[in-house]
């Protein structure tokens, strides 16, 4: 009866102890998540993929490992160079297996598949190196791509063993020609070459607040020019006379009128004050009356030197300088025309018939390409100005 006991329980232990393995990483084998084995996938042969350029053609190419005896399939994708890369659409390509000492095996195909895309078979009868060379004719050129040292294997094995390992997939991404070819899209490779520190732009260059001077004419008259050919341009300096406003029995100016009566205005404001000054000290008159007498004097003042003018003005004649030296920018005034008194407090106004000019300083030459266009003749304002250069 023991005997019959002990023969099960010893079968049971060389199965269990028969079964016992490590199952860790360096196992030498992988497991499921059940623990049971996994049978390693055989190893495959990886096709190569080339992308080539000419002066004329990019060719991108994929295919397996040639083996002896075994059908090659080639998808050769040819793109036309240029400012856009553009899908061949016609043409024929010639796939030539060329040896070390002249053999070749060739096979053609006389059009694309799709536009771009050429399909090839061929089944290499010999090992060894050779080249691959592509010959593509189109309507519009011809062209020849090589690729040097490809080997033909004598078996599928002798390949998979010579293949080298692939890469994990990394964070490249995917620009399938067939997409390039539908969009404007072309490349060109990086270079190294000098540039240049200025960057070609378009612009306007504008004067520099304080770098404007505006004329303004103070009388209404006839307009003379001083300088000959006054044009927009033109250089002048500081001081120079550039044009003198007349007036005349058409065109009458009150200036003159004016400023006589302000002056009278002024010299009886003033011993106005000097005898309000008198009364107010022995309490003849009131401090109030004593401070409007002042106010009169200073408003006499001021009224007096609205309406003077330069030392040049006399009640018939205005001389215009430059108070600045520079290039003319604009002359919006015809010689020998009428324009009529600028407002004082509107210096810029266009209005019909006013009289003012611009100027901007020398700053560079007139002839220079960074001055700025002229701004357009508008003989109805008599306004002219020079532009900084």
């Amino acid at each position: 009866m023991m005997k019959n006991i002990m023969l099960p329980l010893a079968a049971l232990l060389c199965i269990l102890f028969g079964c016992k393995h490590e199952h860790g990483a360096e196992s030498g084998h992988a497991h499921d998540a059940d623990g049971n084995h996994i049978t390693p996938a055989e190893p495959t042969l990886e096709p190569l993929a080339y992308t080539i350029y000419t002066d004329k053609t990019e060719l991108f190419v994929e295919f397996k490992p040639l083996v002896v005896g075994a059908e090659s399939r080639f998808a050769a994708h040819f793109t036309a160079l240029g400012d856009l890369f553009k899908a061949i659409g016609e043409g024929s390509v010639t796939l030539s297996l060329v040896g070390a000492t002249g053999e070749k095996q060739a096979i053609t195909a006389d059009k694309p598949e799709v536009p771009g895309i050429f399909r090839l078979r061929m089944t290499p009868e010999k090992t060894g190196v050779f080249k691959l060379v592509f010959d593509i004719k189109t309507p519009a050129f011809t062209d020849k791509i090589t690729i040097e040292n490809v080997e033909v294997f004598a078996d599928e094995k002798t390949a998979i063993e010579k293949q080298e390992p692939t890469e994990g997939g990394g964070s490249d991404i995917t620009y399938l020609k067939e997409q390039a070819w539908k969009v404007e899209f072309a490349n060109a490779p990086a270079k190294i070459q000098p540039f240049s520190e200025v960057v070609r732009t378009s612009g306007q260059i504008l004067a520099a607040p304080g770098d404007e001077a505006v004329l303004t004419a103070q009388i209404s008259g006839i307009v003379t020019f001083s300088v000959k050919n006054m044009v927009s341009g033109t250089s002048v300096g500081k001081g120079a006379t550039l044009f003198k406003v007349k007036s005349n029995e058409v065109v009458q100016s009150n200036l003159g009128a004016a400023v006589q009566q302000a002056g009278n205005d002024l010299a009886t404001a003033k011993k106005n004050f000097e005898r309000a000054s008198e009364l107010v000290k022995d309490k003849i008159i009131s401090e109030k009356e004593f401070l409007e007498a002042k106010l009169r004097l200073e408003n006499a003042q001021t009224q007096l030197a609205n309406v003077s003018v330069s030392k040049n003005f006399n009640q018939n004649r205005q001389s215009v300088s430059a108070p600045i030296s520079g290039f003319l920018k604009n002359v919006l005034v015809e010689n020998g025309r009428s324009c009529m008194q600028d407002s004082r407090w509107r210096p810029f106004q266009k209005a019909s018939g006013s009289c003012c000019g611009r100027m901007f300083p020398k700053n560079i030459s007139r002839n220079s390409p960074r001055s700025p266009p002229p701004i357009s003749r508008q003989p109805t304002a008599g306004r002219f100005s020079a532009p900084p250069i």
